[in-house]
């Protein structure tokens, strides 16, 4: 699991869109689920989503590993039906 931090220096308002804003590529539903599965916190804290960052707090969050993502996908239903109708 990668962790970056960094330093709040001029932003400042909800964490979650915060984060989503600094991360173009999550949705600030991703990142929601994030915070509440304990993998963004705010000095060293896990705060709610709609926490007020200000200037100074240090934001740490550790990204998960793709690999694990992608082994427990579950195939599409089509392929059993499809497998059966053979």
């Amino acid at each position: 699991m990668e962790t970056e931090q960094f330093e709040i220096t001029t932003e400042s308002g909800r964490l979650d869109k915060v984060i989503s804003e600094h991360f173009a590529d999550w949705s600030r539903s991703q990142v929601k689920n994030a915070i509440e599965a304990d993998q963004i916190k705010v000095n060293g804290k896990t705060e709610k989503p709609k926490y007020a960052v200000a200037t100074g707090d240090l934001i740490e969050i550790q990204k998960p590993d793709p690999w694990p993502l992608m082994c427990s996908l579950k195939p599409f239903p089509w392929i059993s039906f499809t497998k059966m109708m053979m």
